[in-house]
């Protein structure tokens, strides 16, 4: 089968990005059967995605277009125009960022990530709250399987109206730099800190 990921989201350096780098690295070492297309559409960040795809064996191929994501998102989610064979060519499956849903004739996929946009709208820029909303109407509409890390968040669209037989629960592992560490290194860790209690580690995001 030929497979095309849209990995356009990847250069944000949020928590999709470092989802859609690893899900591209892992699936070309463990897949040599398929034949993946890396697309992306981009204004400013070409080198960027340059860099990694040449970071990438496997069979693969990829195309990079001038397609800033403002532009995407009024072609894809809110006019719903150009499939994105026009630009990619025929293609058996297609993943889709979490950012646009174009139209396709391919059987398509995306990941969910969670609706906290849609959840906390009054947290959210409006420009992003309505590419999202705009996006999983689309993705509710035509999309065939959705996946999602987790069982809440296949509650949360099966409540927005998506079909549960269309859901995948997945959840997403750890990349290759989380392992526990020894002892040793974790003591040294609080002294340097003055870590003497119990305490409570909060993990966010550099976004």
């Amino acid at each position: 089968m030929k497979i095309a990921i849209d990995i356009s989201q990847i250069v944000y350096g949020t928590g999709v990005s470092v989802y859609t780098q690893e899900l591209i690295r892992n699936l070309l070492k463990l897949d040599s059967q398929n034949e993946y297309l890396l697309f992306a559409g981009t204004l400013r960040q070409r080198s960027y995605l340059k860099k990694f795809i040449s970071t990438l064996s496997g069979r693969f191929s990829s195309k990079v277009v001038v397609l800033p994501p403002t532009l995407a998102d009024i072609i894809w989610n809110r006019l719903h125009i150009l499939p994105i064979e026009k630009l990619i060519g025929n293609v058996d499956v297609f993943h889709s960022s979490d950012w646009t849903q174009p139209p396709s004739a391919a059987f398509k996929v995306t990941t969910v990530h969670d609706l906290a946009p849609l959840r906390f709208p009054k947290l959210t820029p409006p420009r992003i709250y309505n590419a999202h909303k705009e996006r999983l109407e689309w993705v509710k509409k035509e999309v065939d399987r959705v996946v999602v890390p987790s069982e809440a968040t296949k509650s949360e669209l099966i409540e927005y109206g998506f079909d549960p037989e269309k859901i995948r629960v997945i959840p997403e592992a750890p990349g290759s730099i989380y392992f526990r560490r020894v002892e040793e290194e974790i003591e040294k860790i609080k002294t340097k800190y003055r870590i003497r209690n119990k305490y409570i580690l909060s993990v966010g995001v550099g976004q």
